[in-house]
Order: structure tokens, then sequence, then C-alpha cells
């Protein structure tokens, strides 16, 4: 059931991107495409690796924008719409 609920998070991801272009990095993306085209016993072994591009991958980069000393100042998290995403994504993944 609950990797139902990850499957679901992580289209939701990749949905995101196509109505949102940019808020995902260019490597989560392709790696969120692949793993989804997995077969089901594949993608359970490729938790460890699609945990890892949840955690390093997801990279809201506003260096030299106007929101860079908010976001990145005193420990700040992005609550964009595919931050909040990946991170629900991580939570499924803890709870498998």
């Amino acid at each position: 059931m609950q990797m139902d609920k990850l499957i679901a998070d992580v289209q939701q991801l990749a949905d995101i991107e196509n109505e949102h272009t940019g808020l995902l990095s260019r490597p989560l993306l392709s790696y969120i495409k692949e793993w989804l085209a997995l077969e089901s016993s594949e993608m359970i072994a490729a938790i460890p690796t699609l945990h890892k591009m949840l955690v390093d991958g997801q990279d809201c980069d506003f260096t030299g924008t106007q929101w860079e000393k908010e976001w990145l100042a005193n420990g700040k998290v992005c609550h964009c719409i595919a931050c909040v995403t990946a991170r629900k994504c991580i939570l499924d993944i803890n709870s498998i």
C-alpha cells in the first residue's frame, strides 16, 4: 500500500515539472522518469537511489535572485510545490 503512495507521489513530481518547467533539477527529473518506467520489483530495488536523488537532486537554486537571501538564510527550506512533494516522497520511502 505504501509503495502505491510512493509511486503516486513520484508521478506527481513528474506532473509538476510538466506544468511548471524548471522546478526539478534535470538529473532528478531524468531519474524519476527512469524509475517510473521500471517493473515493480525493480522499483523496490532502486528505492535507495531514488531516496538519494530526492535528497541530493532537488535543488531550488535561488543564487543571484531576489529570493536568495530569504530562502538560504537561517536554515529556511523551500516550500515550492516541487520541494514539498519531494519531501512527501522521502517520507513515503521512510515508511516502507
